[in-house]
């Protein structure tokens, strides 16, 4: 499922939105005048945030796009860059480690091992730096760790 918030602003494509680290990087970026897709593979979360936002003024349409795996991802947003690059459009993956979300309710057995781990707005606020670079200036790839955290 997608959401497209109705902005005037850049655009912007977020991937997993309905919670965590998107949810909270849609909210930044909507307070910066963004517009943003949001994208999840949990309809009723999605549709969830969807409602919070158009109780805080923002209006959205609903639409449809299926789920991918990191590394997809990944693949897919080069091969995007890689389509767009001429027309000034830049494509960023972020790429964070352990962050604090709801995402461990539903896999503890896979919970970071690592004691100090992100927050969601750690990851927002990173999202909010890269799309503050000058024109012209495309950051690609973003490695977020939590300092301290080993490897």
């Amino acid at each position: 499922m997608t959401l497209v918030t109705k902005t005037d602003g850049p655009v912007t494509l977020i991937t997993g939105g309905g919670s965590g680290i998107g949810a909270a990087t849609t909210r930044r970026l909507l307070d910066l005048g963004h517009r943003v897709t949001v994208t999840g593979r949990d309809a009723d979360r999605l549709n969830k945030f969807a409602a919070e936002l158009v109780d805080a003024g923002i209006e959205h349409t609903p639409g449809n796009m299926h789920s991918v795996t990191k590394w997809a991802v990944t693949g897919m947003a080069e091969n995007v860059r890689l389509m767009v690059a001429a027309a000034g459009i830049g494509v960023t993956t972020i790429a964070p480690g352990p962050v604090e979300t709801p995402f461990w309710d539903h896999h503890p057995r896979h919970r970071s091992p690592s004691p100090v781990v992100l927050s969601a707005d750690d990851i927002a606020a990173t999202v909010a730096w890269v799309l503050s670079q000058p024109a012209g200036v495309d950051v690609n790839t973003v490695v977020v760790r939590p300092t301290g955290q080993a490897g």
